[in-house]
C-alpha cells in the first residue's frame, strides 16, 4: 500500500515539475518578447502601445491587464496607482467615465483594488490568475499581430 502511494505522489511530482518548467519557458519567451513590441517605458511608467479588443470596454479591460504586467515585468511594480492605468487607457482615446465600472469587473478574479472609494490613493494589483490571462492575451497578441 505505502509503495503505491509513493509511485502515485512521485508521478504527481514529475508532472508538476513539468508544467513549471514549460511555464518557466513560456515567461522566459514573453519578457524577452513583449517590452519591446507592446510595452514602452517614459519616465517611469509603462505605455502601452498595442491594443486588442472589439469595444471600448473589452480594450480598456486589456489595457489595465497589459499595464499591470508591464509595470510588473519591466518595473517590478505589484502595485500600480490608478491614475496610471487611466492615463494608459485614455492614451488610446477610449472614454473613461466608465473606467471604474470597467476595472471593477475585473475584480477579484484577476486584480485586486486597494484603497477606498473616491480616493486618490487607489492602485490595483494583478492576481495569480490576472496574470495568467494577461500573458495569454500578450501571447495571442504576438503569435496573431492583432492589434490596433
Amino acid at each position: 500500500m505505502d509503495e503505491e502511494i509513493r509511485k502515485k505522489f512521485e508521478a504527481i511530482e514529475k508532472r508538476i515539475s513539468i508544467l513549471e518548467g514549460s511555464s518557466k519557458k513560456e515567461d522566459i519567451i514573453l519578457q524577452e518578447n513583449s517590452p519591446d513590441e507592446i510595452f514602452e517605458e517614459h519616465d517611469g511608467k509603462i505605455v502601452v502601445t498595442q491594443i486588442t479588443g472589439e469595444t471600448p470596454k473589452e480594450k480598456a479591460k486589456n489595457i489595465v491587464l497589459l499595464s499591470l504586467l508591464g509595470y510588473k515585468q519591466k518595473l517590478g511594480e505589484l502595485d500600480v496607482h490608478a491614475s496610471k492605468l487611466r492615463e494608459n487607457v485614455a492614451i488610446h482615446q477610449i472614454p473613461l467615465e466608465n473606467f471604474g465600472t470597467w476595472v471593477k469587473e475585473l475584480s477579484p478574479q484577476s486584480v485586486i483594488k486597494k484603497g477606498k472609494r473616491g480616493s486618490t490613493k487607489i492602485t490595483y494589483k494583478l492576481t495569480t490568475f490576472g496574470e495568467a490571462k494577461a500573458k495569454n492575451l500578450l501571447k495571442e497578441m504576438l503569435a496573431n499581430g492583432k492589434t490596433e
